[in-house]
């Protein structure tokens, strides 16, 4: 069953599940209906509502890879029964290591780096946290030991935090080793990363490419809600918020920002940058007066439907500097709502979130507005070439290096077709 494809389930076209699948559970593109049908189709609660009808079995019509159909039945099981059950895993490259932060040299001739990135947070935002004393910090570090490095937390939440990798200096030191092979290629694998903190990721730009970074105009528009829930969020009130930034916002005004280069003086800029930036080593971007640490000739960035959120952010910043995306398109629209602010209702006690605010990424009608299209993607025949291996993307990607490196020179263009 192996590549096998799906063309109905349960007597209905794939097209009429993934609408309802987008009618259940709220999706930006048709990648993130993919993912979150992916993602959701192993619960009985999820399929009861996809298929009210349902008995106590799915059946799924396929197509396999040889062009054969056939007919699969699967009876709904208990989670006991679930536990009972032999688990079998698709291949997966043993050469490459998916632990969060890791690099290495994927080539005998260390000319291409490869570092994989699981989620944007490292210690530089936890440390950030702690010192402004964000109410979350506890949560999400717990969450960054359980779901991420899948280990035991300390119980000094300093001491969690202390022993944590930094983003800035895990960067530093694979960019400081690339320098000294003189490599070529570097490989950012953002796959199945769901986000995290945006900022921290700024940095790692400046470190790839100085101040050419900082007077990049990267044309994203964010518009904002002023709101008692935003003021709660940020831990202020609305006229403490007004003083700091010298406004006169009354709640339901909305703030316009433009996400582009500064044209003030360019050391005050970079000054200012490394000052206000989230990074654990603000020493070392100083050290850097302006210059790259190392700039690599080719730079690609792999995603797939669950590259989200901040990693998407920074998907979207490599791209505009340059780099070639390769792999599956992102869930996340690049014309979207963003940024997540808590609520809890006040009668329940039920918790939730909402946006507070959205962004734009591309004119309303341009092809990518919903949807980020990778410079390089895969085809089903590539999956099956590869065996459809856990890690294709990182297999095909290396094969159109050996080839011919690919890159564009005109990101902002590029779409406008």
């Amino acid at each position: 069953m192996l590549g096998s494809r799906i063309t109905t389930i349960n007597g209905d076209s794939l097209e009429e599940v993934l609408a309802r699948t987008a009618a259940i559970q709220a999706s930006e593109n048709l990648y993130d209906r993919y993912a979150n049908l992916c993602k959701s189709m192993p619960t009985e609660h999820f399929l009861r509502q996809l298929f009210p009808e349902m008995k106590d079995n799915l059946h799924l019509s396929l197509l396999t890879p040889d062009g054969k159909s056939r007919g699969l039945t699967l009876p709904l099981l208990s989670r006991q029964e679930v536990q009972n059950t032999p688990m079998q895993h698709n291949n997966s490259w043993k050469a490459y290591t998916d632990k969060q932060l890791t690099y290495q040299f994927v080539d005998n001739d260390k000319q291409i780096m490869l570092i994989n990135i699981n989620s944007i947070m490292a210690r530089d935002n936890f440390e950030y946290m702690q010192k402004q004393g964000l109410k979350d910090l506890y949560r999400q570090i717990g969450f960054y030991y359980r779901d991420i490095l899948k280990q035991d937390m300390p119980a000094d939440t300093l001491q969690a935090i202390r022993q944590l990798p930094s983003l800035s200096e895990v960067f530093a030191h694979m960019l400081k080793e690339m320098k000294k092979e003189a490599s070529s290629t570097l490989i950012i694998d953002l796959r199945n990363n769901s986000g995290g903190w945006t900022p921290i990721v700024l940095p790692t730009l400046y470190q790839l490419f100085g101040d050419h970074f900082l007077q990049t105009d990267m044309d994203i528009k964010f518009y904002r809600i002023i709101s008692p829930l935003y003021m709660q969020k940020l831990q202020t009130n609305l006229q403490d918020f007004n003083q700091t930034y010298g406004t006169d916002y009354t709640y339901g005004d909305y703030t316009f920002s433009t996400d582009e280069a500064d044209t003030t003086n360019i050391e005050q800029r970079r000054a200012d940058f490394i000052e206000n930036c989230m990074s654990s080593a603000p020493e070392e971007l100083r050290k850097q007066q302006g210059k790259a640490l190392y700039t690599p000739e080719h730079i690609y960035v792999i995603t797939n439907e669950r590259t989200f959120s901040a990693a998407f952010h920074y998907t979207f910043y490599l791209w505009k500097m340059g780099a070639t995306l390769v792999g599956i398109p992102s869930g996340q629209a690049p014309n979207t709502y963003m940024e997540q602010t808590l609520f809890r209702l006040p009668y329940t006690g039920m918790q939730g979130s909402i946006s507070n605010s959205i962004q734009i990424c591309f004119p309303g009608k341009d092809r990518c507005a919903h949807t980020l299209y990778p410079d390089l993607m895969p085809t089903y025949q590539d999956y099956q070439r590869y065996n459809f291996d856990v890690q294709t993307e990182i297999l095909y990607l290396l094969d159109k290096i050996k080839s011919a490196p690919h890159s564009h020179t005109n990101p902002a263009g590029k779409n406008q077709k």
